[in-house]
């Protein structure tokens, strides 16, 4: 256990999975590996203290919260029914992963068309077979010479990054063959192999070393195929479809109900339902879903899109995608009745689940009722504004213009013509490799002492008008240029008046101020549910990050055992 609030725990393996999952902030790369760990614990502890303060003010009994954690508790026993029926079912052999390795040491350089209908794909399959060559069929395909010259271009990969059928395919060809019309999600792919490479050299430390990949992917394939397989069954059983007038009427009025006034747009899905209940009261008896079994009324199917968390809900306007959503809906909802049925509810593992998200369900309820009134007057942002007015100065910048080459002789040659005369935008446009700045004449725009390495802090030094000599640019210590750049102007430190930044100042003086209630608040909430971090834990967990730059390598295809 890392850490303990009240009676709940948070493990490493907790710890990890939130950690190793979580969005990186702004932040991240300004903080060393150890200070962001603690800062994520401490946002763990902290959406458990409110969700505890939550469950005491009686959010959890909120109707819409009911229904929300409903939809997250059939999304746990969907998950845990894919687990006992899919994954749990997957074994995997030694000969298997063996022979992915030596597939995992052979690359593939091939090109291809990708089209969207099969008769496409056989026309253009035809042309190759009657002796074609690839350039001339991409000549006539391409629609410029941008994507003429994409078709052209050959892309080198192992196994395990395209999908399945297409390496299969793929690895069957003979050099500068192409192949018949490959379907994929993505359409129709002629593909031709250009070169195989094989590292011949296999150790059995390398196999150790990638097993675990190799593995990872055979599980994960063939989970997918017994996926589709099992979701086929249960669609062939079910047979859902949608009652195309009603439909039709459906969309065709709800398209109405949520127009935008007064524009051409709709209101997004997530408020698309509450919009539409009070102009489908005459259609919601009618049957909207058919399947072998029964029915969905147009009510019912409102009031399922309805449990949903905003940002899954379907686009109900759209009458070509609709059905296919509907069909899903139908599916999900069968295997949920069997996992009750089974009382996959009553798991460990689902309970879990469904506590920590109602733990952030809570926890977002009760900062909502601790901070959306919070607010600022103009003395809280003039105060803020003059304790860190340090912070929103502008320090003195130069402006430089500069041309950089690779080679010093050249770079020396450049400096004493322009000491003569010759003019260095000029110069730079027909030297420089610094392509961005080429086209403004070498301007490398205003900056601070702290940009451009040596650049920066020796033009801050100089006297508009100046000019250095070769100065070598530098990227991780290895001198790649060298160069000669003048000063065109400077601007001095100032700080900007109160009435130019109020708006950024507010928005950091309310910040100041809800983070300020927050910690408040936690404080009265830690009396009842005391915090402790085991800090040596902590400090063992080895996470992802730690890695990057070291040059160990990171499988974040671990994760998945968790």
């Amino acid at each position: 256990m890392v850490a303990q609030i009240g009676e709940v725990s948070i493990s490493v393996r907790d710890f990890r999975v939130s950690y190793e999952l979580s969005p990186p902030t702004h932040q991240a790369g300004r903080k060393g590996v150890a200070e962001r760990k603690a800062s994520h614990l401490s946002g763990m502890i902290e959406t458990r203290l409110l969700a505890f303060a939550g469950r005491a003010a009686g959010f959890v009994q909120a109707a819409d919260v009911q229904r929300l954690l409903l939809w997250h508790e059939k999304q746990a026993i969907l998950r845990e029914l894919y687990r006992e029926e899919i994954r749990d079912q997957i074994n995997v052999n030694e000969d298997e992963t063996r022979t992915a390795f030596e597939l995992l040491n052979e690359k593939a350089l091939v090109r291809q068309f990708l089209v969207k209908s099969q008769p496409e794909a056989a026309k253009l399959y035809q042309r190759f077979r009657q002796g074609e060559s690839f350039e001339q069929i991409a000549l006539d395909v391409a629609g410029s010479q941008s994507e003429f010259k994409r078709l052209l271009t050959a892309r080198e990969f192992t196994w395990g990054e395209l999908d399945e059928n297409l390496e299969t395919a793929i690895f069957g060809l003979n050099r500068d063959e192409l192949s018949a019309p490959i379907k994929t999600r993505a359409g129709y792919h002629l593909v031709q192999l250009l070169n195989r490479k094989k590292n011949v050299l296999l150790t059995e430390y390398g196999y150790q070393e990638r097993q675990h990949y190799a593995e990872t992917i055979i599980r994960r394939r063939k989970e997918a195929r017994l996926a589709r397989e099992y979701a086929r069954r249960m669609m062939n059983s079910l047979r859902p479809r949608a009652v195309s007038r009603v439909l039709l009427e459906f969309t065709e009025r709800a398209k109405k109900a949520v127009r935008v006034a007064n524009s051409e747009t709709n209101l997004p899905t997530y408020l698309q339902v509450h919009q539409l209940n009070s102009h489908l009261q005459d259609m919601l008896e009618q049957d909207l879903v058919l399947y072998n079994s029964g029915t969905w009324t147009v009510g019912h199917v409102l009031d399922l899109v309805g449990q949903m968390p905003p940002n899954q809900r379907p686009d109900l306007t759209d009458a070509r995608a609709l059905p296919l959503s509907l069909s899903q809906m139908v599916r999900d909802e069968f295997l949920v009745d069997d996992g009750y049925k089974q009382n996959l509810h009553e798991r460990a593992t689902v309970k879990d689940e469904v506590t920590k998200i109602e733990d952030q369900v809570m926890a977002s309820r009760m900062r909502a009722a601790l901070l959306d009134t919070v607010n600022v007057s103009q003395a809280d942002v003039r105060d803020y504004y003059e304790r860190n007015i340090e912070h929103y100065k502008i320090p003195e910048m130069v402006r430089v213009r500069e041309i950089m080459v690779r080679d010093k002789v050249l770079a020396d040659s450049l400096y004493r013509a322009i000491k003569i005369g010759s003019d260095i935008s000029g110069l730079a446009k027909d030297f420089s490799v610094r392509k961005w700045a080429v086209e403004r004449g070498g301007d490398l725009g205003y900056f601070t002492r702290d940009a451009f390495g040596e650049i920066g802090k020796q033009a801050i030094q100089m006297e508009v008008g100046g000019l250095s000599p070769p100065v070598p640019v530098k990227v991780d210590g290895y001198t790649v240029g060298y160069s000669v750049f003048s000063v065109t102007d400077r601007k001095s430190e100032f700080t900007p008046a109160l009435s130019s930044l109020h708006e950024k100042v507010a928005r950091s003086a309310l910040a100041e101020k809800k983070n300020r209630v927050l910690q408040s608040f936690l404080s009265g909430v830690r009396t009842n549910y005391p915090v402790s971090v085991d800090e040596s834990v902590l400090a063992a967990i080895k996470t992802l990050d730690a890695a990057v730059g070291t040059g160990k390598s990171i499988d974040i295809l671990k994760l998945t055992r968790y």
